[in-house]
């Protein structure tokens, strides 16, 4: 008995204490500022997440679009008449050939985005220039076209391609085209010494999208859904950017 307890003192001793004790104080200052480094990393991560907004716009369907209980041809089928047309004008808010039209008209082809240190922020006509763009070369699709306005008439366009990296300057308002894109940067107002240098300060991006992504991309992004009891359609979508969501549903 008295062997078994000597041998469980000689266990811990007190220089293993004092090693344990020595170690802790050469590391103290990792351990102080490992959750600072640990808050700072969530932080940034966090800051650098896209945010995503939530729009949603109600219908109310004309007389001529309900189901009429009085139309002989329809009396018969009674309430499932009525539900199986507003599912029919669901279905045609959120088919492909519908969305595709809206697509059209609101002009979201090229998405513009400003560079910054720490994150890319999307914008919705907000730049100093607005792009007219034609894609030549499909794989140049949903690549980041570089822009980096030198001047009030030049800036410098960049982007890789196939694994080529393609670098040029061009003047603003004129067309310019190659293998790969036609393209013509034209200025939303007038470039002065007031706002130059913080225009030529930033750095921008634009991606071209061809039809088919946005088509699909809003298709996975819309709902529509009939409010209980009414001929009322309520129609949600989700976008990065919350006035382009907006001038979608308009």
């Amino acid at each position: 008995m008295s062997q078994n307890r000597t041998t469980a003192k000689k266990l811990v001793e007190t220089k293993d204490l004092m090693f344990i004790w020595k170690l802790l104080l050469k590391n103290i200052a990792i351990l102080v500022f490992l959750p600072v480094i640990a808050y700072m990393i969530g932080y940034v991560y966090t800051y650098r997440l896209t945010d995503v907004y939530g729009s949603k716009v109600q219908l109310l369907l004309k007389s001529s679009d309900t189901y009429d209980y009085q139309d002989p041809i329809y009396k018969g089928l009674g309430a499932y008449g009525a539900y199986m047309d507003i599912q029919n004008q669901m279905r045609i808010l959120q088919s492909k050939d519908f969305i595709g039209e809206v697509v059209d008209k609101i002009n979201v082809n090229t998405s513009y985005s400003v560079i910054g240190r720490l994150k890319k922020k999307e914008v919705f006509e907000t730049l100093p220039f607005i792009v007219e763009a034609e894609i030549i070369s499909p794989s140049l699709y949903e690549k980041p076209i570089n822009i980096k306005i030198n001047d009030s008439d030049s800036y410098t366009l960049s982007y890789e391609i196939n694994g080529m990296e393609k670098n040029n300057t061009y003047y603003f308002d004129s067309l310019f085209i190659n293998e790969d894109i036609k393209i013509k940067l034209n200025r939303q107002y007038a470039f002065n010494e007031s706002n130059i240098i913080s225009i030529t300060d930033s750095e921008y991006e634009i991606i071209n999208h061809s039809r088919n992504y946005i088509i699909n991309k809003y298709r996975s992004n819309i709902s529509v859904e009939n409010v209980e009891y009414t001929s009322i359609l309520e129609i949600k979508v989700l976008d990065d950017l919350q006035y382009r969501g907006k001038r979608f549903l308009d």
